[in-house]
């Protein structure tokens, strides 16, 4: 009896030191990293085919694998997520992106416009900008607005993205523009013009009056300039 009670003594003081011996103990591992070929964001022309520049990634000194994942679609207009990934020896997975914004080249207002905006909430007049705002050209005459609102809550109050207003608007023969469809933001509703809306070939300008839907007395005047 007493040579088992040693020998279960023993064991369970192997087990105890096994587990000390394991706790704390860490290693380092060492996450790839990318070299991307070309822009991270790029404009690429509608029906074009398309030739994604590369990207490669090293563990360490390593060259390791990546692989790729794409929504890209050349043949309509919008803005696209080229994803990569690489996993290192360890497993561990690491992943950067690229943007790629489908257009159309005979749209001459495509670009990144400089946003700045004056809003009358029922009275109270207050300003923000300047901003980034893009304009994507996805027809000769239709443009996706990023945020009808110029940016007001996705940079001004650092909401984020899902609080712009974004929209499909047309530019009419005489310049100004009408909301073909528009995307609700965060808040719930979708944004629509308050006022004419048109763009200044003299002057280069656009000028957008919104509001959001559910809320007619919060007035959006934005000044958009290159």
């Amino acid at each position: 009896m007493k040579k088992i009670l040693l020998l279960f003594v023993s064991i369970v003081t192997l087990l105890s030191s096994c587990s000390k011996d394991s706790e704390g103990v860490s290693f380092i591992t060492t996450y790839c990293t990318f070299s991307m070929s070309g822009d991270q964001e790029l404009f690429w022309p509608i029906n074009k085919p398309f030739v994604d520049p590369g990207c490669t990634a090293s563990e360490g000194s390593t060259n390791v694998t990546v692989t790729s994942t794409s929504n890209l679609d050349i043949k309509k207009g919008g803005t696209y997520t080229i994803n990569y990934k690489a996993v290192n020896s360890d497993g561990y997975a690491a992943n950067t992106s690229r943007t790629v914004h489908v257009y159309d080249p005979t749209a001459p207002l495509t670009g990144y416009w400089t946003s700045n905006i004056v809003r009358n909430n029922a009275g109270t007049i207050a300003k923000r900008g300047p901003f980034s705002i893009l304009l994507l050209g996805i027809s000769p005459n239709e443009y996706l607005v990023a945020d009808l609102l110029g940016g007001w809550y996705w940079f001004g109050s650092n909401y984020g993205a899902a609080y712009a207003g974004p929209a499909v608007v047309k530019l009419n023969a005489d310049n100004t523009f009408t909301i073909e469809s528009a995307t609700p933001t965060a808040f719930g509703a979708p944004v629509e013009f308050s006022d004419v809306s048109l763009y200044d070939p003299t002057t280069k300008t656009i000028t957008l009056h919104t509001n959001m839907t559910d809320t007619k007395t919060m007035l959006f005047n934005i000044t958009l300039t290159k």
